[in-house]
């Protein structure tokens, strides 16, 4: 059964960074096909929220899960019948501060 899936107001910011920053860096068609690919990977967490236990875990009293899009992470929260995206930034080794969970700072 699929879960239900969820952006936060925070990952939406995150998305527009990105988005924005890939306007000035890159061509129109290369930054529509990364958007198209990610919005690909997240939406298979509906149906298969795998992924793998992220870092940050260590500092919050949930399990947040991430997988990983390119140079990018995708930090998630599995409930019962939801997927809540909590995050997407680049850097695919940096760990978030539980500030960043809280949106205090910026992750890029």
């Amino acid at each position: 059964m699929a879960c239900r899936l969820r952006i936060t107001d925070l990952a939406l910011a995150d998305l527009d960074a990105i988005i924005e920053e890939s306007r000035v860096r890159s061509a129109p068609s290369v930054a529509a096909e990364w958007l198209g690919g990610l919005a690909r990977a997240v939406a298979t967490l509906a149906e298969s929220p795998i992924g793998e236990a992220a870092p940050e875990g260590a500092e919050t009293d949930f399990a947040p899960r991430q997988i990983a899009y390119r140079s990018h992470r995708v930090l998630f929260a599995v409930g019962e019948t939801t997927i809540d995206v909590l995050r997407i930034y680049q850097g695919a080794g940096q760990s978030l501060t539980l500030n960043l969970f809280r949106g205090g700072e910026s992750p890029t």
